[in-house]
């Protein structure tokens, strides 16, 4: 595993994680990463990119002390300023909840559904 870093009061930190997980369906090798958001005191404060919890996790920590925890943010549209309050992610203005995007899987499904429908066709 490979880290790009940045220098932070003087110190290396890790800022995107060049290693992605792999995982085995069939004879297929399929490749998948997460993003995560690094949050200290409600604020995210770096999306990395890494293939576990439990890394971005100990990440979290080292950089930003035992208070930070890294939370899954693949699935939502945040960035460095935005904030994680009670569960929830919202923009800077801390008013405006992030509403979760779809997976390709559950887009594709959508499609697949709406398709039937319009043939008269039910699962």
């Amino acid at each position: 595993m490979a880290f790009v870093v940045q220098l932070y009061n003087n110190k290396a930190v890790p800022v995107l994680s060049l290693y992605v997980g792999d995982i085995r369906r069939g004879n297929e090798l399929m490749y998948t990463k997460q993003t995560f958001a690094i949050i200290k005191d409600e604020i995210i404060k770096q999306d990395i990119v890494c293939d576990n919890y439990e890394l971005a996790n100990q990440l979290a920590r080292r950089v930003y002390g035992d208070d930070a925890i890294a939370v899954d943010s693949s699935q939502y549209p945040v960035g460095e300023g935005d904030y994680y309050i009670n569960g929830n992610f919202y923009f800077k203005d801390k008013k405006t909840l992030v509403t979760r995007e779809n997976t390709l899987e559950e887009q594709m499904d959508a499609i697949l559904d709406r398709k039937l429908k319009e043939r008269g066709i039910t699962q």
